[in-house]
């Protein structure tokens, strides 16, 4: 699935800069498990740890791709040169509220305080 594929077929989610995943070989054991930790075990966090160059990033944008439908929505954002949490707060209310709230508090505890109702409100 390419990119373009992906962020066209649902709108609640955005893939921004996740890594091509079409080609995957090799680790089908650990996917499995992830997939079964998240989908049959209900783990609500799982760190994906390692070396750099082991593969982390495509194993979690593989998983991310296998869960679609699973969930209400997948926002994907690369930490590698990342912007500031502040930007990253903002942009992910924005996209909760599907570009609406253009009027956003000041303080960073406010943001979160409101990207942490929004995300309240997927749960029920």
């Amino acid at each position: 699935m390419t990119k373009s594929d992906k962020s066209e077929s649902n709108t609640s989610e955005d893939w921004a800069d996740a890594p091509d995943v079409s080609y995957f070989l090799g680790r089908e054991t650990d996917l499995n498990t992830l997939k079964q930790w998240v989908i049959q075990d209900l783990c609500r966090l799982v760190a994906i740890v390692g070396l750099p160059g082991k593969g982390k990033t495509n194993i979690c944008a593989k998983l991310a791709e296998e869960l679609r439908g699973k969930f209400q929505g997948i926002i994907w954002r690369s930490l590698l040169n990342a912007p500031p949490v502040e930007d990253i707060i903002k942009d992910w209310i924005l996209f909760l509220s599907h570009q609406e709230k253009a009027d956003l508090p000041e303080r960073f505890d406010q943001q979160l305080y409101l990207l942490i109702s929004y995300l309240k409100q997927l749960l029920y």
